[in-house]
């Protein structure tokens, strides 16, 4: 990891630059307002630097939504009256001590049932449940967004979910699969709904070329402000 920087107007933004064996450039804002960049081994820093510079409006931009929008603590306790999100609403935890294991919504509560209230159980407990209702909803939200991309030659494809550290989404072209990302079911629904799309049009357009964005404006013209909304939210 080595440290760069650009100027973009009258601001100097300093960024962390990480190589690796991607093949593309990703450019990351923490919610401390630090920038990441990470890009191909071979690519020259002249291009990287470039490139960076191109997207100082957008670093700008994710730095005063982080100010904007406050962001609960990433770094969970899972203890009773700890607030934590489903499908974009807040609702608090109640842990109660019982012989069997049970995780229902009861109003703004998410109640925990558990003989061993530690954290690590309660953790997997609730995200076994977060699981469950991804299954269902994600799939509901496929379904829908289908009728409206089938037309445009995209088979619906097979959806597989997991916590994932970096991205709400990836796709594999080629076996027709799309990875979506455990913490989207924290999400609003048009967030989720936003990047499935975005995935399912990568199943037909592989990279952000031209063709890519047109039919992504075709098929949801709101989608600046859904991804707006997504990145102002943090990925744990």
């Amino acid at each position: 990891m080595t440290v760069h920087q650009i100027s973009y107007g009258d601001m100097i933004i300093p960024f962390e630059l990480v190589r690796s064996d991607r093949k593309t450039i990703e450019t990351r804002v923490r919610p401390d307002g630090s920038v990441e960049v990470r890009a191909p081994m071979d690519l020259d820093l002249e291009r990287i630097l470039e490139i960076v510079n191109r997207r100082g409006r957008w670093i700008i931009k994710k730095r005063i939504q982080f100010r904007k929008y406050p962001i609960e603590d990433s770094k969970k306790r899972y203890v009773s009256g700890e607030t934590h999100r489903y499908l974009g609403k807040q609702y608090r935890l109640k842990i109660i001590t019982s012989e069997g294991y049970l995780v229902k919504m009861k109003g703004r509560f998410i109640e925990i049932h558990t003989p061993d209230a530690s954290p690590e159980i309660v953790e997997e407990l609730l995200y076994e449940w977060y699981r469950e209702h991804a299954e269902i909803k994600f799939n509901q939200i496929l379904d829908t967004i289908m009728e409206v991309v089938k037309k445009h030659g995209i088979q619906r494809p097979e959806i597989r979910i997991k916590r994932m550290k970096r991205r709400w989404g990836s796709c594999i072209p080629g076996k027709n699969r799309i990875h979506l990302n455990l913490e989207l079911i924290r999400t609003p629904a048009y967030c989720i709904e936003y990047v499935i799309y975005h995935e399912l049009i990568h199943l037909k357009v592989p990279n952000h070329q031209k063709s890519y964005y047109s039919l992504l404006r075709l098929v949801i013209p709101d989608w600046k402000e859904r991804k707006s909304k997504l990145e102002s939210m943090i990925l744990n």
